[in-house]
């Protein structure tokens, strides 16, 4: 069972590091332990270079030799990278353990380090390079395990590519901004006063609502007294230079909270003007699982009502329960159902909730 408590702790941590790339190490120990593994691997697989790994508990010594001999011998990362980005798989669901104990990666560079499975998800693709992460343990992993590992896996693979972002960032800070939208993110730069400079657009839709953040008089606050008190506390602290940065969570009237992430920005960074002084990177649950929805309803072909009965589906009760939430008969609700059957390839509800929180 996962505990939704730890989940979101970790998944905070995952996007810290994001903005702070020396926090990586210790990230990855805690996915590798909140997985049951021995280690968490993140690495990008070049076509034109050797695989660069951040391994924090693989022996140096093995990690090179992956990188300069084993790496072409691995048989699961040969079959990972022809299934679907995003996807977790564990070595048994690619290969057979006859297969997998028989080939020179197991014996020569797996067992020695007492590995005897892994699980892996390949994170992103661009032209030249694929983003992975795998976790290799001493003993098999439980459906539990998988299964964090699957949501964990799409904020992984954002929080890569913000690290990736931030770390050779020299555009326009509005480029910048909406390159964080695109990853499902909103963000914010203001200045020393707490007075907004710029906003992503998707930042500026959530100021625009006034649910848990707006703008009064110029100035960023929180819609309840005592958060506002700890946004400025927390904007004080950003400034003073937190390594790594400072959060802080900001609730919301009958809505999941919002998650605010505080950066100094040095005054000779090239992509911010020169009276930056920090930039918030914003996280919406809400918004990040629409997005989701919407991805996976343009995945299947999915009409906008069909889409709805998913994902009322996914909230739970009968047919008949999500027919009357959605203000639709019973034979539409089933008419739909059937549609999403046909486009989704599965045949039973339980099936389509699971499709759809697997989906990324």
């Amino acid at each position: 069972m996962i505990d939704h408590d730890k989940l979101l702790q970790l998944i905070d941590a995952i996007y810290a590091a994001a903005l702070d790339r020396s926090r990586w190490p210790a990230v990855l120990m805690q996915i590798a332990d909140a997985a049951g593994a021995s280690d968490a691997a993140l690495g990008v697989i070049s076509t034109n270079a050797p695989p660069f790994l951040v391994a924090p508990r693989t022996n140096p010594e093995f990690q090179a030799s992956y990188a300069l001999h084993y790496h072409p011998l691995n048989l699961f990362w040969r079959r990972l990278q022809r299934e679907r980005v995003g996807q977790v798989f564990t070595d048994d669901m690619l290969l057979s353990r006859d297969e997998l104990e028989s080939s020179p990666f197991f014996n020569e560079w797996s067992a020695p380090q007492g590995y005897s499975t892994v699980m892996g998800v390949t994170l992103g693709l661009s032209e030249t390079q694929r983003y992975e992460l795998q976790l290799p343990a001493s003993r098999p992993f439980d459906a539990d395990k998988w299964a964090l590992v699957q949501l964990l896996a799409p904020h992984i693979a954002r929080s890569a590519q913000l690290t990736g972002l931030l770390s050779s960032a020299q555009a326009h800070a509005a480029d910048l901004l909406s390159a964080l939208d695109r990853t499902g993110k909103s963000a914010l730069l203001i200045d020393d006063k707490g007075r907004l400079l710029l906003a992503s657009p998707a930042a500026e839709r959530m100021l625009s609502e006034g649910s848990g953040l707006s703008i009064e008089a110029g100035l960023l606050v929180a819609a309840k007294a005592a958060d506002n008190g700890e946004l400025r506390r927390m904007l004080k602290a950003a400034q003073a230079g937190r390594p790594g940065g400072t959060a802080l969570t900001i609730t919301r009237a009958n809505r999941s909270p919002l998650s605010i992430l505080a950066v100094p920005v040095s005054r000779d960074e090239a992509w911010v003007p020169s009276y930056a002084r920090l930039l918030l990177v914003i996280s919406d649950p809400e918004a990040d699982l629409a997005q989701r929805h919407q991805k996976f309803g343009r995945h299947f072909g999915l009409t906008a009502a069909e889409l709805g009965i998913a994902v009322e589906i996914s909230r739970g009760g009968s047919r008949s329960d999500v027919a009357q939430r959605r203000g639709v008969s019973d034979a539409t609700a089933r008419s739909q159902l059937t549609a999403i059957f046909d486009k989704t390839g599965v045949r039973r509800q339980a099936d389509l909730v699971r499709l759809l929180h697997e989906f990324s």
